[in-house]
């Protein structure tokens, strides 16, 4: 996955990824959460900067991800949620509001997606 925006000021691109696939997009809590993916150290500060993660056993042919980039490194590991400055994935282009990309799985495994990533406003 990569940036398509400017990092936020006062952060540095750098900090903890979280990807979580989910049965369906519901970022209230109403979906199950299939699998998850936690890097640690995730560098988007170059502007070219690929991050790669993997989530290993999920029990469909497709997902629904939700990620962000915890630049500021405030987010509750229990439950983690983007705050103001964070990098997010978003289908609207630019607005900032996390939301859910679907993905269909060949074979257990996709790779080469490009998710682009915005920043939480405050």
């Amino acid at each position: 996955m990569r940036r398509t925006v400017d990092i936020a000021p006062d952060n540095d691109g750098e900090g903890t990824l979280f990807v979580a696939a989910l049965d369906v997009c519901d970022l209230t809590g109403g979906g199950t959460v299939l699998g998850v993916a936690v890097v640690p150290d995730a560098d988007f500060a170059p502007t070219d900067a690929a991050v790669p993660f993997t989530i290993e056993g999920l029990p469909r042919a497709e997902v629904q991800l939700a990620l962000f980039l915890d630049d500021n490194g405030d987010a509750m590991p229990a439950s983690p949620r983007p705050g103001p400055g964070d990098l997010v994935y978003t289908r609207s282009g630019g607005d900032g509001v996390l939301d859910c990309v679907a993905v269909a799985l060949a074979d257990g495994d996709v790779a080469d997606i490009e998710l682009a990533l915005n920043v939480v406003e405050e």
